[in-house]
């Protein structure tokens, strides 16, 4: 399988126009600008795109990038414009959001769907294969976005126990789904997340990310920055000590991005099977935080290796 690490980045500041340049059009026809307000925002007037360079554009409807589906008609015009937009700014990476909080803007056989698309009804349209589709025809690359523990991100109000009880009564017709098992989410504040350290979790995600690539034909996998986010310590000791659990004799924090690490060449070893059986190709794309370690980049913010337990060196090697 092919990795590869993604940091965004982004800068202010007006860019003086000069003869070769145009201001960027909002699709109400205004004027694009900075956030903070300091000058409009300048393209080339023509300009053409190394052929290689990954040029991605991050799609949710969490973040209300899109419209909820409402019908078939209307959600076609949805993509198509945000694909117009796409092709206008040189764009030819598409990461859609899938998977938000455990469950599937797909069709799906493991996760509940999403109420963005309450009104589908599979057997008539599936949004996810017009959008791919669409994107192929314009050389686009299609990047399945999923968060693969986060269950709730906020508001819990209520035990473990009573919350797993919660979405075993929603979702009967995912009785395996691990949200429905106390023993295998873990609070993250007001938050629930899937245990990173438990096998069964582990297992469920890979079962995920097979069903979406045997069903879907997309381009990668991909993953945003939320691992072991806002887990305190004292929520997978439980899980820590159980036998068998550590048998590298690891300490709490190099267990836990073990954890991390195991899933990663799980998906690794399942995308390479997935090609040696289809000859199809599904890289595997994850962005974390922008720091490794502040004292290999001399930087002094959030170091994803020791507050979200992710390794991504070890990844790459």
């Amino acid at each position: 399988a092919f990795i590869f690490i993604g940091v965004l980045i982004t800068s202010g500041g007006s860019v003086s126009a000069a003869s070769n340049t145009t201001v960027i059009k909002k699709s109400d026809g205004s004027d694009l600008t900075y956030l903070d307000g300091s000058g409009k925002v300048m393209r080339l007037t023509e300009y053409t795109y190394p052929t290689q360079d990954f040029r991605g554009v991050w799609i949710s409807n969490y973040a209300n990038d899109l419209a909820s589906y409402a019908n078939e008609t209307q959600y076609k015009n949805e993509i198509d414009a945000i694909l117009d937009n796409m092709e206008e700014y040189g764009l030819n990476v598409m990461m859609f959001h899938i998977r938000m909080h455990n469950d599937a803007l797909y069709d799906s056989k493991l996760n509940p769907r999403r109420n963005y698309w309450h009104n589908v009804n599979f057997d008539q349209f599936d949004p996810l294969t017009y959008i791919i589709e669409e994107a192929h025809k314009r050389g686009i690359e299609f990047h399945a976005w999923l968060n693969p523990y986060r269950v709730l991100s906020s508001g819990l109000d209520t035990d473990l126990e009573t919350f797993a009880a919660s979405f075993r009564s929603m979702y009967p017709e995912f009785p395996n789904n691990p949200a429905g098992n106390p023993e295998l989410i873990v609070k993250a504040g007001e938050g629930v997340y899937l245990n990173p350290g438990e096998p069964a979790v582990r297992k469920h995600i890979l079962d995920t990310i097979d069903e979406i690539i045997n069903k879907y034909d997309v381009d990668a996998i991909h993953f945003d920055d939320y691992f072991y986010n806002g887990i305190s310590d004292s929520q997978d000791n439980k899980t820590y000590s159980k036998p068998g659990y550590n048998p590298k004799g690891l300490s709490k924090a190099d267990w836990r991005r073990d954890q991390v690490n195991l899933l990663m060449a799980g998906i690794d070893e399942l995308l390479d099977q997935h090609f040696d059986h289809t000859g199809k190709v599904v890289q595997l794309g994850i962005s974390p935080t922008g720091i490794y370690l502040n004292s290999a980049s001399g930087t002094a913010g959030q170091q994803h290796y020791s507050a979200l337990y992710c390794d991504s060196v070890a990844w790459i090697q």
